[in-house]
C-alpha cells in the first residue's frame, strides 16, 4: 500500500483528483447560490436543463472518448473525436427544437426559451468537456486539472455578477453558455492548435469507430441510466421535486469526481501493461486504493442531516434522506472502477461494457418508473443501488475469471 501511495499512478491521482476536488467544490458553491437565489421551482428547471445537456452530451460521445485514451491522445484522433461530437451535438439541439412538446417535460418547462438554451448548451458543452479528456489521454493532467478549475471559476464569477444586474433563470443560464465558451477556448491554447491542421481521412474514421463501437452503445446507454433519475424526476414529478432532488444528486457528483478521477489515471495503464501478471497485481492495488473512499462516504451519510440543514436550509429538509440513499448506492459503483477498467484497457473487450449498459439502462428506466410514483424521490436512489450491485457483480465475476485463466 505505502508502494502505491508513493507510485506514478497516485500521484497523477493526485493531481487529477485535487483539480477535480477543486472544480467540485467551485461547483458545489455555484449550485449553492443558485439555490438560495432561485425558487425551488427555478432552480428545479435549472438543474433539469444541466441534467438534460449532460445526459445528451455523454449520449453523443459515441464513444470517441475512451477511443482518444487508446490512441494516446494523437492529433488526428483528437480532430477527428472533435468533429463527431460537435455534429452529434449539433443533430440532436436541433431535435430538441424541432420538438418542444416532447422535450420540455425533461426540463419541467414549456418556455421554448429554455430549450434554446439547453440546445446551445449541448453544444458548448460538447466542446468544454472535450479537451479535459484529450488532455489526460496525453497524460497531462496538470493542464487538465487546469481546464476543469477553470470551467467552475468562470461559471461561478459570472454567476456572481448576476447579482449587479439581477438573478434570473434565463440570466444564470446564460451565464453557462458564456462561461462554456471561454473555456473551449482556453482548451484549445492548453491542447495546442496543431491538431486542426491534421488531416483527417476514412481510414482515421474507421480506426476511431472500429474501437468505439461498443463504447458508443455504453457512452449512449450508461448516459441515459445514469443521468435519468433527474430527467424522469422531471417529467413524473415536477420542477419543484426536481429541485428537491437535485441538492443530493449534486452533492453525490463529489463521489463521482473522484471516480472518474482514478478511472482516467489508471486506464492508460491498464492499456499499456501487456502482462496479465502485471495486470492482476495493479488491480488489487487499485481496489484496495478504494476502500478508504468507502469509509469516507460513509461518513458523509451519517452527517448528511446537519449537513445539508446548515447549507441549504429547512426549505431543502426533503433532500436529506434522498442524499443517504443516493450517497450509499455509490459505494458499489466505487467498487466497479477498477474492474471496468480491466474490462475495456487491459482485456479490451468493450463489449461487455456495453451489454451491460443495456441491461443498464432498461432495468434504470423500468425501475424509475416503477419506483418515483411509488417512493417518489427516494425512487431513483433505489434504483441506483439495485444496478450498481449488479453492476459489481457481474464486473467482478468477468475479471477475476479473466485472471484464473491461463
Amino acid at each position: 500500500m505505502k508502494q502505491f501511495l508513493t507510485s506514478a499512478t497516485a500521484k497523477d491521482t493526485y493531481v487529477l483528483f485535487m483539480g477535480n476536488l477543486v472544480a467540485a467544490f467551485l461547483g458545489f458553491v455555484l449550485t449553492w447560490v443558485i439555490a438560495r437565489a432561485l425558487s425551488v421551482s427555478d432552480f428545479g428547471v435549472y438543474s433539469a436543463v444541466m441534467n438534460l445537456m449532460m445526459l445528451l452530451v455523454s449520449a453523443t460521445d459515441l464513444g470517441v472518448m475512451q477511443a482518444v485514451v487508446r490512441f494516446a491522445g494523437e492529433g488526428v484522433y483528437v480532430k477527428a473525436s472533435l468533429v463527431v461530437r460537435v455534429v452529434s451535438a449539433l443533430v440532436v439541439g436541433l431535435v430538441i427544437l424541432a420538438l418542444p412538446n416532447v422535450s420540455s417535460a425533461y426540463v419541467a418547462s414549456s418556455d421554448y426559451g429554455v430549450l434554446m438554451f439547453t440546445a446551445l448548451l449541448l453544444v458548448v458543452g460538447g466542446v468544454w468537456m472535450f479537451f479535459p479528456r484529450v488532455l489526460q489521454a496525453q497524460k497531462r493532467f496538470v493542464k487538465s486539472a487546469i481546464l476543469d478549475v477553470g470551467l467552475g471559476a468562470t461559471r461561478l464569477v459570472f454567476v456572481i455578477m448576476l447579482f449587479f444586474v439581477g438573478m434570473s433563470l434565463y440570466g444564470v443560464l446564460g451565464a453557462m453558455v458564456l462561461a462554456g465558451v471561454a473555456v473551449g477556448i482556453l482548451g484549445v491554447v492548453l491542447v495546442g492548435t496543431r491538431f486542426i491542421r491534421e488531416k483527417v481521412n476514412v481510414d482515421v474514421y474507421k480506426n476511431l469507430f472500429g474501437f468505439s463501437g461498443w463504447l458508443g452503445v455504453n457512452s449512449f446507454l450508461t448516459s441515459i441510466a445514469g443521468r435519468l433519475d433527474v430527467s424522469l424526476v422531471a417529467a413524473l414529478a415536477g420542477a419543484e421535486q426536481t429541485g428537491y432532488y437535485s441538492i443530493p444528486s449534486r452533492l453525490v457528483m463529489f463521489i463521482n469526481v473522484l471516480a472518474a478521477s482514478f478511472g482516467a489515471v489508471i486506464a492508460p495503464r491498464f492499456a499499456t501493461f501487456g502482462s496479465k501478471e502485471k495486470e492482476k497485481k495493479y488491480f488489487v492495488k487499485t481496489v484496495l486504493a478504494i476502500l478508504p473512499v468507502i469509509f469516507l462516504v460513509l461518513v458523509w451519510i451519517v452527517l448528511a442531516r446537519p449537513f445539508i440543514l446548515f447549507l441549504f436550509g429547512e426549505k431543502y429538509l426533503p433532500a436529506v434522506e434522498v442524499f443517504r440513499l443516493l450517497a450509499g448506492s455509490m459505494i458499489p459503483f466505487l467498487l466497479t472502477v477498477p474492474s471496468v477498467s480491466v474490462l475495456i484497457y487491459a482485456m479490451k473487450e468493450p463489449i461487455y461494457v456495453g451489454l451491460f449498459s443495456i441491461f443498464q439502462v432498461v432495468a434504470g428506466v423500468a425501475l424509475n418508473i416503477f419506483l418515483i410514483p411509488r417512493y417518489g424521490n427516494l425512487g431513483p436512489a433505489m434504483a441506483f443501488m439495485v444496478i450498481h450491485v449488479c453492476l459489481v457483480v457481474y464486473s467482478y465475476g468477468v475479471v477475476l475469471r479473466y485472471f484464473m485463466r491461463k
